[in-house]
């Protein structure tokens, strides 16, 4: 291990040829040729490593070769130096690490190599897998754990080099929208950012390191590839504001944030409704930002949005700054109260009037519902909106504007203005709080069928085009935005159907919803309350264009995208007992067969379990089954038959809470399986190569068990003779035609008994050549 050159103290030794010479042969320089010829072993030794290959950080070769790589960089001069005139072994020690580096890549590149170290520390992909191990934003200090030390002082310094060759690709053109170079670039400002201390400001360097990283900060931000992604823009906010040290919050992070509320900063943000102003509040609500980083970004807000904020940003903000309320942090809720002061006078528009009462019920610092936000924001804010919106806090003249004004700014939120099929994603975790809170405020407050006409349908035929152009079976799915998750689980809980009679988390705070999902951590959430049994009723009639909705989600097709439409419509809204038995029972008969058909088709072509135990939870009766066993021809293929199998247990497995069933109804169902039975077993329908196969079999097996337990089931009904009924002796003065139908549907109930019966002795072998016998 060695340290960097430093200057000498002292009189400068004279230039002289044996100088020179004394200078190559130097320990220094011999151990940077040393590390070099090592390093270029050890590439040499990881087999098959090229461009698209990764390095295995795990690897103690590949530990070893990154320590020497960054002990050489740290070597070379770069453009922002200290200033002072190197010495000569500086400067020999710099040409010596450059040369060794070039040499170490000189087979890369398509074997052409680099010009310069500033190329290859900007171009190789094996340069840029150790940069991010070392210095990316999800950089652990475990990562920095090595079996082979690198001194502080030389990342520190490799750094640097980085710094300089990133900053000079970011001032070409052709160059500075490369959102994977721009990001490279953040990461190593933020790394840098997180290295200085109190006494950091000592040295002669920190002004000038200061500026630069400010200004490297504004190219980030100012370039058109973060301009035109929001998400991105927000997460950089939040790790500007969110870094541990306050030397660099305070020379530079907090200048910079506050630039971006300058007019002509904001005005290149003008794609984005309500500006920079907007932006900022939405990264609060991002998943990654700190409780200092959320402070640090409303205490810049406060100072600065009187000035920068006009009535369309304010709607624009509105929505994230209520969700805001329900933070978990108590001085977040007062910092979002003291800005939501300031909104009424701001708003000067028709909307402008309903902001300013909305606000008043919020601000009104002798309102004992301020304090319970500041204590419990969370469990206040459906009591909040529901005196917003419901006619005891409001003339009633105002409440639908003011549910639609609430209800469409939560839409707007999470939907991009100029693309409604793109979203905002911040926005996306802000809707979903406060649509989450209007559900919770009850029906009479913000009723379901307006929750759904102006904010649910939107949002939610935007998932499905999302779903669409996501959908993928790769090896490595897109992982979904966690708020787009809480989005997507807010809307579908719309679909159950359920009306919220009385305001749930109110001053009796006895009603509590009873729910049963997966949480925000992924694992199943469970809530249990006692509350009157009228509390929650459903929606009646349910609405066509909510269930085309569901029909839509429940597409096989959509099954392997990352949102997973399909699974969370059958988990949280065809499986809750409200649905199943509030809902799906007053569905119409071909709405209720297109349901089951849809869940059938999950659980057979997708092995889709969640939807199998869903249909089998249904309170079907004999006809739908009926309809099942239409739709499907069990010699077609292994699908079909797995359907065939998985709609007979189901038979089974309902028989005794089918109910009583009408004699046509039990002989339609027999008759179909026997006609399935057929198709699985005539050699002139199926021919079958070597054999039955053994799919076949069991699917007959199936078959046969349910037929049994049918005709075991409803005996007595099956052996009465079709026409006949309970009154038929009482009407002895039939007409002809009468006694003629009915001698005619003997007729053919004899024909259909007797090919029944031919099918089942051949089963066992008795007609091999017409029926396939069981193996």
């Amino acid at each position: 291990v060695w340290s960097p050159p430093q200057k000498k103290r002292g009189r400068p030794s004279k230039k002289s040829k044996e100088g020179k010479e004394e200078l190559v042969k130097s320990p220094l320089l011999l151990c940077i040729r040393i590390c070099g010829s090592v390093a270029k072993l050890i590439l040499e030794k990881m087999e098959g490593l090229n461009d698209d290959d990764t390095i295995d950080m795990d690897d103690p070769l590949a530990k070893m070769f990154c320590g020497l790589f960054l002990s050489l960089g740290a070597h070379i001069r770069h453009d922002l130096a200290d200033g002072v005139k190197a010495s000569p072994s500086f400067e020999a020690a710099s040409e010596e690490a450059s040369k060794e580096l070039l040499q170490l890549f000189s087979t890369r590149n398509e074997g052409a190599g680099y010009a310069s170290t500033a190329e290859l520390i900007t171009t190789d992909s094996i340069v840029r897998q150790v940069l991010a191990h070392f210095f990316s934003r999800g950089a652990s200090k475990e990562k920095m754990s090595w079996e082979v030390t690198v001194p502080s002082l030389l990342q520190a310094r490799f750094l640097w080099l980085a710094l300089s060759s990133y900053s000079d690709l970011m001032n070409t053109k052709t160059v500075s929208s490369d959102k994977s170079n721009l990001s490279m670039m953040m990461d190593l400002l933020l790394h840098q950012m997180q290295m200085y201390n109190k006494g950091s400001k000592k040295g002669g360097t920190f002004q000038s390191e200061v500026s630069f990283l400010g200004e490297a900060c504004k190219v980030y931000l100012s370039s058109s590839a973060i301009i035109t992604d929001r998400a991105e823009f927000e997460r950089t906010i939040v790790d500007l504001a969110s870094t541990s040290a306050n030397v660099s919050y305070e020379a530079i992070t907090m200048p910079i944030i506050a630039s971006q509320l300058n007019p002509k900063t904001s005005k290149k943000h003008n794609a984005v409704p309500g500006g920079t102003v907007s932006a900022l509040i939405h990264a609060c609500l991002h998943p990654n930002a700190s409780k200092e980083g959320v402070l640090r970004i409303l205490a810049i807000l406060s100072e600065g949005v009187k000035a920068h904020m006009d009535s369309k940003v304010a709607r624009g903000c509105i929505i994230p700054t209520f969700a805001l309320l329900s933070h978990s942090v108590r001085e977040i809720r007062e910092r979002t109260l003291e800005l939501l002061e300031q909104y009424p006078s701001i708003v000067n528009n028709d909307d402008g009037n309903i902001m300013s009462d909305i606000c008043s019920k919020v601000t009104d610092r002798s309102s004992p519902l301020r304090s319970s936000l500041v204590m419990d924001g969370a469990n206040t804010l459906p009591q909040l909106l529901s005196q917003m919106a419901l006619p005891s806090g409001m003339a009633s003249s105002n409440l639908a504007s003011v549910q639609k004004f609430l209800i469409e700014s939560c839409k707007s939120s999470a939907l991009r203005e100029e693309n409604k099929d793109l979203f905002n994603i911040s926005g996306c975790q802000a809707a979903a709080v406060i649509l989450s809170s209007m559900e919770k405020a009850g029906e009479a407050a913000f009723p379901l069928s307006k929750r759904w006409e102006f904010a649910g349908k939107d949002i939610l035929e935007a998932l499905l085009n999302y779903e669409s152009k996501h959908n993928c079976n790769d090896d490595e799915p897109l992982s979904l935005p966690s708020p787009l998750g809480q989005l997507r689980d807010t809307v579908l809980s719309m679909l159950k159907g359920v009306l919220v009679n009385e305001a749930q988390g109110g001053d009796d705070g006895f009603n509590i919803q009873i729910s049963v999902g997966p949480s925000s951590t992924g694992r199943r959430m469970r809530s249990y309350s006692i509350g009157a049994s009228d509390s929650f009723t459903t929606l009646v009639p349910y609405p066509e264009d909510m269930l085309q909705a569901i029909l839509n989600a429940l597409s096989p097709s959509r099954a392997s995208s990352p949102i997973s439409l399909s699974k969370h419509v059958v988990q949280l809204v065809i499986s809750r007992q409200s649905w199943e038995n509030g809902v799906f029972p007053k569905l119409s008969t071909k709405s209720k067969k297109d349901v089951a058909s849809a869940l059938l088709s999950l659980r057979t072509q997708e092995n889709d379990e969640l939807a199998g135990s869903a249909l089998q939870s249904l309170p079907l009766k004999l006809p739908d089954f009926i309809h099942l066993l239409e739709e499907v021809d069990a010699s077609k293929s292994e699908i079909d038959q797995a359907a065939v199998v998985f709609i007979t247990d189901c038979i089974r497995g309902n028989l005794d809470v089918l109910g009583t069933s009408s004699t046509s109804n039990i002989s339609n169902l027999s008759s179909k399986l026997f006609d399935q039975l057929l198709l699985l077993s005539s050699t002139k329908t199926c021919a079958i190569e070597g054999g039955d196969s053994g799919g076949r079999d069991y699917t007959r097996v199936s078959i046969l068990q349910t037929l049994l337990a049918i005709h075991a089931q409803y005996k007595d009904q099956l052996s009465k003779a079709p026409g006949s009924s309970a009154g038929s002796s009482k009407h002895g003065s039939s007409s002809k035609r009468k006694r003629s139908r009915s001698h005619s549907d003997v007729g053919n109930l004899s024909k259909t008994l007797a090919s029944q019966a031919n099918l089942l002795v051949g089963l066992v072998g008795g007609n091999v050549s017409e029926i396939h016998a069981l193996n």
